[in-house]
């Protein structure tokens, strides 16, 4: 690509979950090369849906002689495509893509990119002037209620920037007696009891090993399953910067796919950490898949939780394989600069 293409994004986007993709684009083309506009995108007509906010934003790629691509990077949990996005865009990436239960029609549309996280972008000044900038551009027209649309910009801004999960700053708990874990998920309803579960295993058996356990699930006293899971229970939220540096002290993480079995933040996020990731089966597709015993471990039941949790805690050489080559996965496939470059290669094949 020429470094004299220019990048519109659609002012209505949401920033939290778009600002990584944001930070490819910097990454890539330039910050002086990449501008929001209403106007570009009026026939995507995304104001009709509001669920459009939580599933997907566009972008205009405009090369040096004019041509111009338009794509949807599709962020949502579920594995349906946004049918309005796709037919409007040249291009449709998206994160949790199953070769079984995606919607075949679009395939030749499709880029499949791994998933990312929320990350601080702005600073303060930057946020602001963007928020009320982006707003103006909409013709004060929000997909979403103002507080909403106010709020996702002031998230991005308390998010921890990407490099405070990339540096390696020697935040090791060597001073406990006992190993530290980290772990703090949200508490779901009946629908993704599956997910509950299995953090609830992993929680009480590194509780059974005599680990020095942080974290548990958040939930209000409201919540249906509140008896079920009130010894693991924390009621007070951690910052986001509290849980970057909590989970770099964590002897290894523990993952699992989340709502609709999705590609959640934790996998990215403990993938730019360099962390020895404990994992039940993947459900969705990636760029390139993780193989266990190399970049992660992967675990399809109680017994070989069981076994991957002692084997983590005893073998220190097996631990650092899994957390170099975490590193090198991030720096190939999961950083913002690559998904942008993944997308590219797909629409300007070599």
């Amino acid at each position: 690509m020429s470094n004299k293409s220019k990048i519109i994004i659609d002012a209505s986007s949401r920033i939290l979950y778009t600002s990584f993709y944001i930070k490819g684009l910097y990454d890539v083309f330039g910050k002086k090369n990449v501008t929001f506009s209403a106007t570009h995108f009026t026939d995507l007509n995304r104001r009709t849906n509001q669920f459009s906010f939580e599933h997907y934003f566009a972008f205009k790629i405009i090369d040096s002689n004019g041509s111009i691509k338009k794509v949807v990077v599709d962020f949502c949990d579920s594995l349906d495509v946004n049918k309005n996005a796709i037919e409007w865009c040249n291009f449709y990436a998206k994160i949790n893509f199953n070769f079984n239960d995606t919607n075949k029609d679009y395939l030749n549309k499709i880029i499949l990119i791994p998933p990312g996280f929320g990350i601080k972008i702005w600073n303060k000044r930057n946020t602001l002037y963007h928020c009320l900038s982006n707003l103006m551009k909409s013709n004060f027209s929000t997909i979403v209620p103002f507080k909403r649309y106010f709020q996702d910009y002031y998230y991005q801004y308390k998010r921890p920037s990407l490099n405070q999960y990339t540096k390696s700053d020697g935040l090791k708990n060597n001073d406990k007696i006992k190993p530290y874990i980290f772990l703090i998920a949200t508490l779901w309803d009946e629908s993704h009891e599956k997910t509950n579960l299995e953090r609830k295993t992993f929680i009480e058996m590194v509780k059974s090993k005599h680990y020095d356990f942080e974290g548990g699930f958040l939930a209000t006293d409201t919540h249906p399953k509140i008896n079920e899971y009130r010894e693991h229970l924390f009621t007070k939220p951690y910052s986001s910067k509290d849980y970057v540096i909590k989970t770099k002290q964590s002897e290894f993480v523990f993952n699992t796919p989340a709502v609709h079995n999705c590609h959640g933040w934790k996998l990215p996020e403990y993938l730019a950490m360099g962390k020895a990731i404990l994992s039940t089966p993947l459900s969705n597709e990636l760029t390139e898949n993780l193989k266990s015993g190399i970049n992660i471990h992967i675990v399809n039941d109680k017994d070989a939780l069981n076994l991957g949790i002692e084997l983590l805690k005893n073998d220190k050489e097996y631990r650092n394989l899994l957390e170099q080559n975490a590193t090198i996965y991030y720096e190939k496939f999961i950083k913002p600069q690559a998904v942008i470059e993944t997308i590219l290669n797909f629409i300007y094949p070599k």
